[in-house]
């Protein structure tokens, strides 16, 4: 990804931001909220309704990151919430597949990408879901004379 000093030393010329954040299956904060173990917590704050809106605010204050590995990610807000509104902002992205037992578990891992920089590797090798993993292989866009493959792998 980069190119040789003098020194026969490699520098990148390449830049990859990567963030990676739990943002708290509202699942888990419901049923904590029914128990008071997040009394201390205003429901503003802790209730998805409050928090998705700071959650897309905080993205677009760091710049759009090329690369959100996301926990915690409730199976149906994946689907309803994030993967509409970053394709908005010009992401794609992947869920976890859910466990056999959703009651039990409801929330995975997600990793969203940005398309303008990044694309899944083609093959069987570009994406790989398991029951408690999810990997997937992308491939840097070319600019300028670059081409790269990077990984991000999550785990619930």
């Amino acid at each position: 990804y980069g190119q040789c000093n003098n020194n026969n030393e490699r520098k990148s010329t390449t830049t990859l931001s990567v963030i990676s954040w739990n943002i708290f299956s509202d699942v888990w904060y419901q049923k904590g909220r029914h128990n008071n173990d997040y009394a201390h917590t205003l429901h503003e704050h802790g209730s998805w309704e409050g928090r998705f809106p700071l959650f897309l605010k905080w993205i677009e204050d760091l710049d759009t990151p090329d690369v959100l590995a996301l926990q915690e990610v409730d199976f149906d807000k994946f689907h309803s919430h994030l993967l509409p509104q970053l394709r908005a902002r010009g992401y794609d992205g992947r869920m976890q597949s859910p466990k056999k037992n959703g009651k039990y578990q409801p929330c995975g891992v997600a990793t969203f990408w940005r398309v303008d920089k990044l694309k899944l590797a083609k093959g069987k090798r570009g994406e790989a879901s398991f029951s408690r993993s999810m990997a997937l292989v992308f491939q840097l866009l070319k600019r300028e004379g670059q081409n790269g493959t990077d990984a991000c792998h999550d785990e619930s």
